[in-house]
């Protein structure tokens, strides 16, 4: 036996081992500091205490939701689309072909308080209703004719005229769908192309569509500025019916959409704890009412769990269902996700690691946190900018390189918690050492000093007695000094710099 060729072969076999180890061990440690996707409501079958990024994998048993009724509508209202909830009244529209007229009514009585003409607009089918901050905007794109209109537009209301009359004019958004290349008619209720449902969510406005075809529902985006748009295709959701209205809670990340199957049995359905705009990604939760026979169209919040919803007059054989409003309470179903707490500690350690910096955190409750991003100040960027974004599951980050000169870097945290309430961690300051590491380079004519990282500073000339025979203030890696008027000796050349000094002796030749 050949002894020597046994041991290579069990070295070979010993360092196999020992690199697979040090594989999973390296393995391992990556993922610890993972984040880890899954179900993350507590009201869910398989929710799962460890996940701290919503995978959109939870799954909920069958349930169903009763409403409350508040009072049937007036004729004038038969065809009430849109909801929203302003200023202290709900306000609604009729659809198609109906006049050009927001309708405020009063909660308690259902009475109409106030008819608003949009001066310029022609309400060929008015379907939904969204607003933000200072805009009302009214969707014009019902489209279950026959699937092919090439006139969607969205009226675009001021605020501030609402509140000043009872005649307002609005901006125009007109837009067409982006997967939307054949405009043949199709026939009534026979498209896919057809929209009842509308949000305002940041700075763009989000259409959820109303599959005859398919019954699912398609996710727009387009923004919210006048102007002829494309609306691009976001994503597609399988809801198994028709979408005829949205709601948003932003601050919440919650999403209220209504609809019905094809034998008119109203259901929502929710979207909730989605990460962004991606309002598919997170939780969904389809939950059927306790109602027959009734078309379902709008829904606005009052409260992030209390809703108003609206339904049109439905009158078919024996069937005469009248249009009403009706009060939500999704408490029961949204509760464990909306009471969120907020964060209540921010500990952030920031050491000097050569010449990075390395930052370590701590945040409680962890359940709570939406995002981190580490920010840093330094004398050049003279306020904070955002270096890195990180999700709950990472607790370190290191700024490589950042300690090269002898001055402050102040750091802090910025976290936002699942309702997006901001807090800032306390600024944590550390202190770089310079090292410049000069070096010199010596012609006839200049001499030239180099630093391996920018440089503000005063460079002297001196000759062997002391005098100064040449003085330049420089910034940035490099400068170069006039040395040719000086004769043939011995100098030194000495380099104030961040409080320090530094001196070269060097010899200049004719």
């Amino acid at each position: 036996m050949d002894y020597g060729s046994t041991f290579f072969i069990l070295s070979l076999y010993n360092m196999k081992q020992f690199y697979l180890i040090a594989t999973c061990i390296s393995v391992l440690n990556l993922s610890a500091n993972a984040q880890v996707n899954g179900c993350t409501d507590p009201a869910a079958n398989n929710f799962n205490a460890t996940a701290t990024v919503n995978n959109g994998s939870c799954t909920y048993s069958n349930t169903s939701l009763g409403s409350h009724f508040k009072y049937n509508l007036s004729s004038t209202l038969n065809e009430t689309s849109g909801l929203l909830w302003w200023n202290g009244a709900i306000w609604t529209q009729n659809d198609s072909g109906g006049d050009p007229f927001l309708f405020a009514v009063d909660t308690s009585t259902g009475n109409i308080t106030r008819t608003v003409t949009v001066t310029n607009a022609t309400n060929i089918d008015w379907e939904d209703l969204a607003q933000d901050d200072n805009y009302i905007y009214i969707g014009d794109f019902g489209n279950n004719s026959n699937g092919n209109r090439t006139d969607l537009k969205i009226y675009k209301v001021s605020k501030s005229d609402v509140l000043a009359g009872n005649n307002v004019t609005a901006e125009i958004i007109n837009f067409s769908y982006e997967d939307q290349t054949d405009f043949t008619a199709a026939g009534s209720n026979n498209t896919n192309f057809d929209c009842e449902a509308m949000i305002a969510y940041g700075s763009s406005l989000f259409l959820f569509s109303k599959n005859w075809v398919n019954q699912q529902s398609k996710l727009y985006e387009l923004p919210n500025t006048a102007g002829t748009h494309t609306a691009l295709k976001k994503a597609e959701l399988n809801v198994q019916g028709l979408i005829t209205g949205a709601e948003a809670v932003a601050n919440k990340r919650t999403i209220v959409l209504t609809g019905y199957s094809n034998t008119l049995t109203p259901f929502i359905y929710l979207l909730y704890d989605f990460n962004g705009t991606s309002f598919f990604d997170g939780n969904k939760r389809k939950v059927p009412l306790n109602a027959t026979f009734t078309q379902m169209e709008g829904i606005a919040a009052v409260k992030s769990d209390h809703y108003f919803i609206s339904n049109e007059r439905f009158q078919q054989f024996l069937i005469n269902t009248p249009a009403k409003f009706e009060t939500l309470d999704l408490s029961g179903l949204l509760g464990p996700y909306l009471t969120i707490l907020p964060i209540n500690s921010i500990d952030l350690q920031v050491k000097a690691a050569g010449n990075d910096a390395s930052l370590k955190w701590k945040i409680e409750p962890v359940s709570d946190i939406a995002w981190v991003e580490v920010e840093r100040k330094t004398i050049a960027d003279n306020k904070f900018v955002t270096l890195q974004k990180f999700y709950p599951g990472t607790d370190n980050y290191t700024d490589r390189s950042v300690l090269l000169q002898n001055s402050a870097v102040h750091y802090r945290l910025k976290v936002a918690d699942k309702d997006n309430e901001i807090k800032y961690s306390k600024e944590v300051v550390v202190k770089g050492k310079a090292k410049y590491n000069f070096r010199i380079q010596i012609t006839r004519s200049h001499l030239q000093i180099i630093s391996a990282i920018n440089t503000n500073g005063i460079a002297e000339i001196m000759s062997s007695d002391g005098s100064i025979k040449a003085r330049r203030q420089f910034s940035g890696p490099e400068t170069f000094i006039d040395i040719a008027s000086l004769p043939a000796g011995t100098y030194i050349v000495r380099i104030n710099a961040a409080g320090e000094q530094y001196a070269r002796k060097f010899l200049k030749l004719n």
